[in-house]
């Protein structure tokens, strides 16, 4: 699990997660989460290969899917919980 601020959210996935999935019982298998508290509390880390960051915790979980490789994607979920403010969404939309 990481903050969607945390310096290693972009790799912890191909690199943390996979030292937990290769554990007896389980598989191979994983589930990378991610919660989101939104640009305006804290900006999402810069990315490895210096490609744009995400607005929304719907682009972040596609992003970090699409960074996975070929051999992980089968075998790693990736969820990004929004847990940001409603509030900060409404102002910034309103």
């Amino acid at each position: 699990m990481k903050r969607h601020f945390h310096p290693d959210v972009w790799t912890a996935a191909a690199t943390q997660l996979q030292h937990y999935a290769s554990d007896p019982g389980a598989d191979g298998m994983g589930i990378y989460l991610v919660f989101w508290f939104g640009n305006s509390v804290k900006s999402t880390a810069v990315r490895p290969d210096g490609r744009g960051r995400p607005n929304s915790a719907e682009e972040m979980e596609a992003m970090l899917i699409e960074d996975l490789d070929a051999d992980l994607v089968d075998r790693t979920d990736v969820i990004v919980f929004d847990v940001s403010n409603p509030a900060a969404k409404m102002t910034k939309a309103g």
